[in-house]
């Protein structure tokens, strides 16, 4: 449904940053953390390897469910046995994507932010 196009990769912690394409319009981007990266308003031990977003006109289209299986390849290629990945418990769409994606729920926590966040961890051999 979408094509991954690698922008960067990054040092420090290691991250490849892709744009998300779908016939040939931009619709959004993502990232690939090769070691789990936390949020500045969450706890350290609250990280995520994969983050995605959709632009508002092209959610609702499967890119992200496309763009997440793509990622857990990726993470796969690189020797990664499982990803974890980290949401806002208010996005509903995302959380359905990740759970879709067949992701185990593993903890939840409030950010310094206020919001709600849940963890989860894919299977990348699945």
């Amino acid at each position: 449904m979408c094509e991954l196009k690698l922008t960067e990769i990054s040092e420090h912690p290691i991250t490849s940053t892709f744009d998300i394409y779908s016939k040939d319009v931009r619709v959004g981007l993502c990232m690939l953390h090769h070691e789990p990266q936390s949020e500045e308003h969450l706890p350290h031990d609250f990280s995520g390897h994969i983050f995605y977003e959709i632009f508002e006109p092209f959610r609702g289209k499967g890119h992200a469910k496309s763009a997440l299986e793509k990622l857990v390849i990726a993470a796969r290629n690189i020797g990664l046995g499982h990803v974890y990945v980290v949401v806002a418990e208010e996005n509903v769409p995302s959380m359905k994507v990740i759970e879709g994606r067949g992701a185990e729920l593993i903890g939840t926590t409030s950010g310094t932010d206020g919001r709600v966040y849940r963890r989860y961890v894919i299977d990348c051999e699945k």
